[in-house]
């Protein structure tokens, strides 16, 4: 208690001093700074005084007609003795220290003889010459490290300037005295360091000089604290000037004495040191009074303390002391009281957390995922059923060793860092994705949360550990969904290129070809070139062949069954078959000798094909060979039709044998299932079989699967064999169609397929009007008076199509028939409102035989 009231009266003291004298040392400088700026103000008014007072008087004593008189005399102005008796009379009537007279020309006539140099010339000889040049002139300068005002004027008479007059008054010390009584400071004038005037004297006036030459007073313009010898000062150093020189001549030290201030800060912390010291001891009796009142009571405070601490908790204190001691002694019987209540609260506590710790266990043991609990180390403290289950430990197994001992080895340390960082304000919180090992050594996927919590100062962490096994099979299973649809987005992708590539193919087929029938017509049957232009037909015959194949193979062709002569098919797509499998394959194609006739898609059939001999490239990375069979077969055994979900009866089989690694019964009896592949991530869709079996089907037919790894693999597909009697399709007959002489209107957008296809109609006979738009052809059909039997357009076109042309001509003229035509594939007409099987539609490219067939018919 007396340190703190020792620590508190000092501080006070303290501070009251420190500010006391802050405060009166600042009023002190403000008061000081306003007398210095006033005795300032009173010496620029003393100067600008004196200077008007000069002016006044010199301009006097140029009037005079003694002077003029003088001055207009050449004898006496060129008598320097004269002149300078003259100015030294003048200088006594002025109290000058010294005049100086020039002519008009400005040559000195009277001065000192200090101020004049070895040439003749004045030093301070622009002040003269200014007045010569009509202007008065005061200033102060400079003059032998003495400060003057010089003051300077024309001497006019009837407007002519006859010289100057210039006097000047020393800056010295009885000006500084003059000042310094007005001013109530102390004034010093000083030039290059040294005092020109000062109204300091004696001892005093050597002190500021030594002051001055250590440079104090340069630069110190505004108010501080000075020292001259062992006295203090206050004052400032103002360069030392009048109206508007541009530099000044000397410098004006103004000082008023700091020590009455200092005196009277130290009366004042001295007068504050006394009271403090008289507080100080009334408050140091106050307190060994106090404490004597309190210690008794205090000690009383504490025997009952360490009494409660060893568990006696009836005994009160006794009320004694002062009244503070015993509303102490009341408090502390309450307190006392209360801690009894709060321990049999305690003890109830106890007893419900160890109900809430078995409810916890209960708990967690039922939980599905692994609950373990570690101390900050990560060793296991706590572990649950299922952690068993997951990790095949039992607990006492478990408890005491390093959770990061269950970890794999490539995730111990990951496991060992999220168990020390769990404690940390910033630590990473969420699911990490670790591996687990269990205790027969295997490994599985595993995610592992920790949080951390604690129990008095000991930190404690809980981890939840989930077998994801099954999950990651799922996600994997999902993910490979995935990429199978993005395959199939891929394949209808490459469809629509297919359709796009077709539509160009086959109008550059059906100039080809229109041109090629044009020339064998006028050249003639025994033409020596006949022979090569049918090739060249045949040659296109081909490519619109294998322009269906590329249709087929994207699945953008239109399903049109029809009897097919299943060799002739195979051997159509050899050539592309034989590309697809590589160079790498023997392909082998053995055709039915005859009886190989069905009923079905010829894109189906090209499709079944292609997809099984791809499959079988697949199965033989290291090459081999693939045999293609086609040949009948009879069915009528009810336990294969069964198995086959055939009816009894004459087939077609064909069969594709492979000399690959073949299929194990498992992946055998799986492989028509949709997105089942067991080729690599990536390498394929898994739909390649399981379209060959719905297309199978589709057509009224079975397909059979014989494999066994190491011995290759065999599939033959059973088609239906056509009616006895039926025939296959073969090419357009070539029998000659009757000539025309209708009016054809002609729409087609690409220019080259529009110009052999009126040329063709022209020479059978039909009079053409092309158009190469829709909007074209309105317009010919609207300026046309005469009938137009036919109207053969393109389907699709820039701008108005064909389906939306023939709607309009149909409902201007009714009686025109319609003939439609395309290089697209026919499915694609069906979002331009053009249903295929209810329209005469011609597949570009045709012969012009067929398309006067076709015109012949639609006519008619």
């Amino acid at each position: 208690m007396l340190l703190g009231v020792a620590l508190i009266a000092g501080l006070s003291l303290t501070s009251v001093a420190f500010i006391t004298s802050r405060v009166v040392r600042t009023h002190a400088f403000e008061r000081a700074r306003t007398d210095l700026s006033s005795a300032r103000a009173a010496f620029e008014h003393l100067i600008t005084t004196t200077a008007e007072t000069a002016d006044r008087e010199i301009g006097q004593i140029t009037s005079l007609p003694v002077f003029r008189s003088y001055m207009a005399s050449t004898d006496l102005s060129s008598d320097r003795n004269s002149m300078e008796a003259m100015a030294k009379e003048y200088c006594g009537v002025l109290s000058a220290s010294f005049c100086v007279v020039t002519s008009a020309g400005g040559t000195w006539l009277a001065s000192p003889d200090e101020l004049r140099s070895q040439d003749g010339t004045s030093l301070p000889e622009s002040i003269p010459r200014q007045a010569v040049t009509r202007e008065r002139t005061r200033a102060i300068l400079a003059i032998d490290r003495r400060l003057y005002l010089v003051v300077s004027r024309p001497a006019i008479f009837d407007k002519e300037v006859l010289g100057s007059f210039t006097s000047a008054y020393r800056l010295d010390d009885t000006m500084a005295s003059e000042l310094s009584q007005i001013t109530r400071s102390q004034i010093a004038f000083v030039v290059d360091g040294a005092v020109s005037g000062s109204s300091f004297d004696g001892a005093r006036r050597q002190a500021l000089a030594d002051t001055l030459q250590h440079g104090v007073a340069r630069s110190r313009t505004d108010i501080s604290q000075w020292r001259v010898g062992a006295e203090p000062f206050i004052g400032g150093a103002f360069p030392l000037g009048i109206g508007n020189e541009p530099a000044a001549a000397g410098t004006l030290i103004l000082l008023e004495e700091w020590a009455p201030t200092e005196r009277f800060i130290q009366d004042i912390v001295l007068q504050l040191s006394w009271a403090g010291a008289a507080v100080f001891a009334l408050a140091v009796m106050g307190s060994v009074i106090l404490s004597r009142r309190m210690s008794r009571p205090l000690r009383d405070i504490a025997d009952h303390a360490a009494e409660m601490a060893a568990g006696e908790w009836n005994r009160r204190l006794p009320m004694k002391g002062s009244a503070e001691a015993i509303a102490m002694a009341r408090a502390f019987n309450d307190m006392t009281r209360s801690l009894s209540h709060w321990h049999a609260e305690a003890r109830q506590r106890a007893e419900q957390l160890q109900a809430a710790y078995e409810r916890y266990a209960a708990v967690t043991n039922s939980a599905p995922d692994a609950i373990v609990s570690t101390d900050v180390n990560g060793v296991i403290l706590f572990w649950n059923r299922s952690a068993e289950r997951t990790f095949g430990y039992g607990e006492a197994e478990a408890l005491g060793r390093p959770l990061a001992s269950l970890m794999s080895p490539e995730s111990q340390g990951l496991c060992r860092e999220i168990i020390a960082d769990a404690g940390r304000p910033d630590a990473q919180t969420g699911c990490f994705d670790v591996e687990g090992l269990r205790q027969d050594g295997t490994r599985f996927p595993c995610e592992l949360t920790v949080a951390s919590w604690k129990a008095g100062d000991a930190g404690f962490r809980t981890a939840m550990i989930r077998d994801v096994t099954e999950r990651r099979r799922h996600e994997e299973a999902l993910r490979q969904r995935d990429a199978q649809l993005v395959q199939v987005q891929k394949m209808e992708a490459m469809g629509r290129l297919a359709s796009g590539v077709a539509h160009d193919f086959n109008n550059a087929l059906a100039v080809i070809q229109g041109y090629t029938e044009e020339m064998m017509v006028s050249l003639g049957d025994h033409h020596e070139h006949h022979a090569d232009l049918r090739e060249v037909l045949k040659a296109c015959g081909s490519a619109a062949s294998l322009t269906r194949q590329l249709l087929t193979f994207s699945r953008k062709q239109a399903v049109e069954p029809q009897l097919l002569n299943v060799s002739e098919v195979i051997d159509n797509v050899q050539r592309m078959l034989q590309k697809l499998v590589g160079d790498d394959i023997d392909l082998r194609i053995t055709p039915a000798p005859e009886g190989d006739l069905v009923f079905a898609d010829r894109g189906h059939i090209e499709q079944i094909v292609i997809n099984l001999c791809v499959n079988a490239r697949d199965a033989m990375p290291d090459g081999g060979t693939i045999a293609v069979g086609i040949g009948p077969t009879d069915i009528q055994d009810p336990v294969a039709c069964a198995r086959l979900g055939v009816s009894a009866g004459r087939y077609v089989t064909l069969t594709v044998r492979d000399t690959g690694t073949g299929m194990d019964p498992v992946t055998a009896g799986r492989v028509f299932e949709p997105f089942f592949t067991t080729k690599q991530a990536g390498k394929g869709t898994g739909l390649g079989l399981a379209l060959v079996f719905g297309l199978v089907r589709q057509s009224g037919g079975a397909i059979e699967l014989d494999t066994m790894p190491g011995r290759g693999t065999t599939f033959a597909v059973h088609l239906p064999l056509a009616r006895t009697g039926d025939e296959a399709v073969s090419n357009v007959g070539e029998e000659s169609v009757r000539p025309g002489t209708e009016t054809v209107l002609l729409v087609e957008d690409e220019t080259p397929v529009r110009v052999i296809l009126r040329r063709t109609l022209e020479a059978a006979g039909y009079e053409v009007l092309a158009a190469a738009s829709g909007a074209e052809a309105l317009d010919i059909s609207r300026q046309r008076l005469e009938e137009i039997h036919l109207l053969l357009t393109d389907v699709l076109m820039p701008g108005m199509n064909g389906v939306a042309l023939s709607q309009i001509v149909a409902a201007e003229r009714p009686s025109t028939r319609v003939l439609f035509m395309s290089g697209h594939p026919k499915e694609t007409f069906s979002r331009h409102g053009l249903d295929p099987t209810a329209v005469r539609l011609l597949q570009k490219p045709f012969s012009a035989n067929l398309l006067c067939r076709e015109l012949r018919e639609v006519l008619a």
